[in-house]
C-alpha cells in the first residue's frame, strides 16, 4: 500500500527543470563549503560586540550599545519619521513637527535609509532597544559577509578572507560607530568592487549593472560612503583603463557603469529639487517679527 501511495506521487510530481536543478546544487555546495567560515564569522562577531546579544532577547532591560552617545536618539526619530514616509504622512525632505510652525528643513539630514527600514521593521515584533541591537548586529555581519565574499574572489581561500573579513567589519571604526549607521554602513564597498571587478575580467554586462544599481543605492545609506566607494571605483577604473583603453568592450563597461549609477545617484539627490530649495530660503529669509515669540 505504501508503495502504491508513493508511485502514484511520484508520477504526479512534476520534474524539476534541469537549469534550476543545477543551480540549486550550486547553491548548497556552495553554502556546505562556506558555513563553517560564516558560523565562525557569526561567533566572532557576537564575542566583539558583547553584551550586545544578551540585550537583544532581554526585554526588560533598555540598553544600547552606544553608551553615552546622545546621536542614537536621532536614529530612534529617523525609524519612526521613516514610517510616517511609508504611510504618507511625512515629507522626505521637509518636517513641521520639528519647530512647529516654521518646521525644519531636512535636505541635509543625514537619513540611512537601510538602517531605518531594517529598525522600523522589527521594532514591530519587538521593544525598539532589543530592535537597535539586532540591527547593529545585523549591519555588523552584512559588513563582514560582503568583505568575506569580496577576498573570496581576490584569494580563492576561505580562512584568509574570514580574517580579512573580520578586520573589516570587526574593526573599531565600524563597531565604535553603532549610532552612526551613515558612516559605519560600508557593507555596498566591497559588493559594488567586487561586481565591477569580475564584471570587467569577465566581460559580463550584468554584473557591472549590479555594481552600478549598488553605487547609487549607496546615496541612500549617506554621503560619506557613497563618496569613499566613488573613489574606490574610479581607482578601479583607472587601472583598468591603462591596459584596456583600446578596448571596446571595457569603454562601454565603463559608461554603462557610470551613466546607470549616476541615473540612480540622481533620484537621491535632495540638494537638485529647486522646489525644497525654494521652499527653503523662502521660510529662511522671512522678517525678523515672523518668528519672534511673544
Amino acid at each position: 500500500m505504501y508503495n502504491r501511495i508513493y508511485s502514484l506521487v511520484h508520477r504526479s510530481a512534476r520534474p524539476i527543470p534541469q537549469k534550476r536543478q543545477q543551480l540549486i546544487n550550486k547553491i548548497s555546495t556552495t553554502v556546505r563549503r562556506h558555513l563553517l567560515a560564516l558560523l565562525a564569522l557569526a561567533t566572532l562577531i557576537v564575542a566583539m560586540t558583547f553584551p550586545t546579544i544578551l540585550y537583544v532577547f532581554n526585554t526588560e532591560v533598555f540598553w544600547l550599545p552606544t553608551g553615552a552617545d546622545g546621536d542614537v536618539w536621532m536614529k530612534f526619530w529617523d525609524a519612526w519619521y521613516g514610517k510616517s514616509l511609508l504611510l504618507g504622512r511625512a515629507d522626505f525632505y521637509f518636517s513641521d513637527l520639528l519647530f512647529y510652525p516654521q518646521g525644519l528643513s531636512l535636505v541635509f539630514h543625514n537619513f540611512c535609509i537601510p538602517h531605518m527600514l531594517v529598525f522600523a521593521g522589527l521594532q514591530s515584533i519587538m521593544p525598539a532597544s532589543n530592535a537597535y541591537n539586532l540591527t547593529y548586529l545585523v549591519t555588523v555581519f552584512a559588513i563582514c559577509s560582503s568583505a568575506y565574499l569580496y577576498l573570496g574572489y581576490l584569494f580563492t581561500d576561505k580562512w584568509i578572507s574570514l580574517l580579512g573579513a573580520v578586520i573589516v567589519g570587526l574593526s573599531p571604526f565600524v563597531v565604535g560607530h553603532s549610532s552612526h549607521p551613515d558612516l559605519s554602513l560600508i557593507a555596498t564597498i566591497p559588493l559594488s568592487l567586487y561586481f565591477f571587478h569580475r564584471g570587467v575580467l569577465e566581460c559580463r554586462p550584468r554584473f557591472v549593472v549590479a555594481s552600478a544599481v549598488l553605487t547609487g543605492i549607496t546615496a541612500y545609506i549617506g554621503l560619506y560612503v557613497f563618496v569613499c566607494l566613488c573613489i574606490s571605483i574610479v581607482l578601479y577604473i583607472v587601472y583598468f583603463s591603462v591596459e584596456r583603453w583600446r578596448d571596446r568592450r571595457f569603454l562601454v563597461t565603463a559608461a554603462l557603469f557610470v551613466l546607470l549609477s549616476a541615473a540612480i545617484y540622481t533620484n537621491t539627490l535632495s540638494i537638485s529639487d529647486t522646489r525644497y530649495w525654494s521652499h527653503y530660503f523662502a521660510r529662511s529669509f522671512k522678517p525678523a517679527r515672523d518668528r519672534l515669540i511673544c
